[in-house]
């Protein structure tokens, strides 16, 4: 297998394990759009192990490692916004789409890490106790 055609095969599989559909995985990584070769290519054994090592990657993918990113997205998104065209309004979308999916693969909070209740879950008598005036 050729340099490219390992990099398209490496990309339809990353596709896959994802969570894409095997004809919109195939098409992203640069197969053709009405071959059906993409679904005997996705029953053959390379291609599982692949999808099973890449699926493992995405798995194991570290918190720290993806919360910079995150953090540059979003900034990189504010950025843009502030630029109030419609090229930037569209890439701030798509940092905030990119962003928002890398978040998901983060790893749920520990319990217990925030024990204290947000302002949005305080009732307003409860609010006024904790932070009125006489507090």
């Amino acid at each position: 297998m050729g340099k490219t055609d390992r990099a398209r095969f490496e990309a339809f599989a990353r596709g896959v394990a994802d969570g894409g559909s095997i004809r919109a995985a195939a098409t992203a990584a640069g197969y053709g759009v009405g071959s059906n070769a993409c679904y005997r290519m996705a029953r053959t054994a390379p291609f599982k192990a692949e999808v099973i090592r890449v699926a493992s990657e995405l798995r194991h993918a570290s918190s720290n490692s993806l919360a910079p990113i995150i953090a540059a997205l979003m900034e990189g998104a504010h950025k843009a916004l502030a630029k109030n065209s419609n090229a930037s309004l569209i890439i701030a979308a798509r940092m905030l789409a990119e962003a928002g999916r890398l978040k998901q693969r983060l790893p749920p909070p520990r319990p217990g890490r925030h024990s204290r209740r947000r302002f949005d879950d305080l009732t307003l008598d409860e609010w006024l106790e904790r932070y009125g005036a006489d507090s």
